[in-house]
């Protein structure tokens, strides 16, 4: 599982900036999900903030970002990666939407996968196509929440 050197979809091979940050964005994908070394005190919330910061700001960067981590939970023959890529989709489901293009591709490939927690990324999926998308990445309690393997979050 090497780094990308272009990003997944053509229409960001024209935009050098943002074509850039899809690169940069797949490489902190693979080092969140242990595909890449990198220093161990940048996991967790230094690394969503870094995945998902762009593509709530850029429409055009969310496509991409689900695509790459479709890209890495494809026959991923790694146990702990693949979990890794699990808690990535579980976040973005929960901050923003694909466009209408890929939602298809996105609910299918969502939905013939056997992992635990595909159900609950599907409802994220509808609960932000209802309710829009989210303003910040994801919040460190979050974060910790499906690191830990617990979708449920309560507020003191």
């Amino acid at each position: 599982r090497a780094p990308i050197t272009e990003p997944l979809l053509r229409r960001l091979l024209n935009k050098e900036e943002l074509a850039h940050q899809a690169c940069v964005t797949f490489h902190t994908i693979l080092r969140y999900m242990g595909d890449l070394p990198g220093r161990q005190s940048r996991i967790g919330i230094e690394l969503t903030d870094l995945i998902f910061d762009g593509p709530l700001k850029q429409e055009i960067l969310r496509d991409e970002v689900y695509c790459q981590i479709m890209k890495q939970l494809t026959d991923n023959p790694i146990r702990g990666s693949e979990e890794r890529g699990w808690e990535l989709m579980w976040l973005a489901t929960g901050l923003f939407n694909c466009s209408q293009i890929l939602l298809k591709e996105l609910t299918h490939f969502i939905h013939t996968r056997r992992h635990p927690i595909a159900v609950d990324c599907l409802k994220r999926l509808q609960r932000t196509a209802r309710h829009g998308q989210r303003k910040f990445p994801p919040h460190h309690v979050e974060v910790e929440a499906i690191q830990h393997k617990t979708t449920q979050i309560y507020h003191k």
